[in-house]
């Protein structure tokens, strides 16, 4: 499979929900609550390195469209807990492609289709490579304690670009952790 298949795939959809993929302002690291959405995906558990969540995506990515299933969002990495080391050290992953809700095809060779549930959470779209993206997560820990959230697992990244078409310097990862308001 073509990696400029499943930039379409992405892009398209994308284009549709108004989400830019192709946009390359400078970015704030400005952090925002909100909420998301149930989520239907085809998802596959992984550990390994940060590195290697990339051909996992790439893998399932081909599942679900030698299935004729259409993609409908952008491709994300759900984190249970990350290691002491982040992106450096070993991680264990549930790699997801979100897909139609009304999808009927069955899970399989790993493959499971299941709902990711509604949260809560806060976010920031983290610019640069993917090895630095620690710093992000800390700055999101960092920033919930000081304005009164607890935070939960599992953390989300939403991969908004796709690094066969973009340099390290320009990715774009949405990362997200679940949250709740702490009561006084």
């Amino acid at each position: 499979m073509r990696s400029d298949l499943v930039g379409e795939a992405i892009s398209g959809e994308a284009a549709k929900s108004g989400m830019g993929v192709r946009e390359r302002k400078d970015w704030k690291m400005k952090i925002e609550i909100k909420d998301v959405g149930p989520l239907k995906v085809a998802s596959v558990d992984g550990e390994g390195t940060y590195r290697e969540i990339g051909s996992v995506l790439m893998d399932l990515f081909r599942w679900v469209l030698e299935r004729g299933e259409k993609v409908v969002s952008y491709p994300m990495a759900l984190f249970p807990g990350l290691s002491e080391d982040g992106p450096a050290g070993d991680v264990c992953f549930e790699a997801c492609i979100p897909v139609d809700p009304e999808t009927v095809v069955k899970g399989g060779g790993g493959v499971t289709i299941r709902e990711l549930p509604a949260a809560t959470v806060a976010f920031v779209k983290h610019r640069g490579p993917l090895n630095e993206v620690g710093k992000t997560y800390d700055r999101i820990l960092s920033w919930a304690g000081d304005n009164g959230y607890m935070t939960g697992e599992p953390t989300r990244e939403l991969y908004l670009t796709n690094p066969m078409q973009f340099e390290e310097k320009d990715l774009i990862t949405e990362v997200q952790v679940p949250v709740k308001a702490v009561r006084h």
